[in-house]
């Protein structure tokens, strides 16, 4: 049997004539399923007819199912929430001197763990580390939360969220903002190795 095409009717955005593939049953009136093909179509924000994409299913790499949720709107465009995500603001290396991470962009979070791992000094360093936002505006970072001076071997978690009690030089009571990044600032010259990860909590 060969497949049925529905005569005149074509995919709105592939210009494909609609059909139907053939199946295994040679009969002319099938007893077997016949599998459709077929496309889901939405309007686009221009005005166009778009072909909906899929998104892998984490549990299983070979199905695919349709992708559907709420977007958030940031002020240029939309775009997915995001759920609690872990990072790497600064790279395990040794270092003499005032250091930043990247900017880093918060889509959805409200707050931040950073964990500050120095796993070796030479001579005696010190060293402050600060979480810092971004104004939009002017571009300049002003601080969240800033460490006391660091100055041997150990690891220190800064907190930032909401709610929060407030402890000096750990934990800040406070929302972190859309574009942020890690200062690292020295008071010696004395190398020391460290790195920074951080998450990101809803």
């Amino acid at each position: 049997m060969s497949g049925l095409s529905c005569s005149g009717l074509v995919h709105p955005v592939t210009g494909e004539p609609l059909g139907v593939a053939p199946s295994s049953d040679s009969k002319s009136n099938p007893t077997a399923a016949l599998d459709v093909n077929a496309h889901l179509v939405a309007m686009s924000g221009a005005a166009t007819w778009t072909r909906l994409r899929t998104a892998l299913w984490a549990s299983s790499a070979g199905d695919q199912a349709l992708a559907v949720g709420p977007m958030l709107w940031n002020g240029n465009g939309f775009e997915a929430p995001r759920n609690n995500i872990d990072g790497v603001a600064l790279a395990s290396a040794a270092r003499t001197v005032t250091t930043q991470s990247a900017d880093q962009i918060n889509h959805n979070a409200r707050g931040l763990h950073v964990v500050i791992d120095v796993t070796a000094v030479a001579g005696l360093p010190s060293l402050v580390f600060t979480v810092q936002g971004r104004d939009v505006l002017s571009g300049k970072y002003y601080p969240i939360l800033a460490s006391a001076a660091i100055t041997t071997v150990s690891t220190v978690i800064l907190r930032v969220f909401p709610g929060l009690t407030a402890v000096a030089n750990l934990v800040a009571n406070d929302i972190l903002s859309r574009t942020w990044r890690l200062h690292v600032a020295p008071g010696t010259a004395d190398s020391v190795t460290y790195s920074v990860g951080y998450a990101l909590v809803n």
